[in-house]
């Protein structure tokens, strides 16, 4: 569970922002967007990644994670203080103009899981809300872990 934060630095919160699902012809095109943006990020060098992150947001995108402020300038710098790394895409869901990538990663050198919620506006993403939450190893009712699900 994701802590409730105060407003990011840009005054966003985890849950404001658009909702209205559009774009339903394009699902299938985004959610190969979203596959390819965090293949760069996982398997890519820091040059592909950014390349990647640069061609995927739009540069000026609203951005609704508490450390990070609005545009890529905001999401560089909070990659770098949050020591965001993602090792494993596990799941892509999506509908019209919004994509939901399941990932695990590192956050300052914690297991997590990253759910990153991306809205997509004219083949760009736009808007961006996430939860990371650290991966339990202690006291766990069964063995299924965060990822278990097809």
């Amino acid at each position: 569970m994701m802590a409730k934060t105060p407003p990011n630095p840009s005054g966003r919160t985890l849950t404001d922002g658009a909702t209205a699902i559009t774009d339903f012809d394009k699902t299938e095109a985004h959610k190969a967007q979203v596959k390819q943006l965090f293949d760069a990020l996982i398997h890519g060098t820091p040059e592909q990644a950014g390349a990647a992150v640069q061609a995927n947001f739009a540069p000026n995108y609203k951005q609704h994670n508490p450390m990070a402020a609005d545009g890529l300038k905001g999401f560089l710098a909070a990659m770098l203080t949050e020591q965001w790394v993602f090792k494993k895409q596990h799941k892509v869901l999506g509908e019209g103009n919004f994509v939901l990538s399941i990932a695990e990663g590192t956050h300052k050198g914690k297991a997590v899981a990253f759910y990153d919620l991306l809205r997509f506006e004219g083949g760009k993403i736009v808007e961006h809300w996430d939860v990371i939450q650290e991966i339990p190893t202690k006291g766990l009712a069964n063995t299924n872990g965060m990822f278990g699900f097809r």
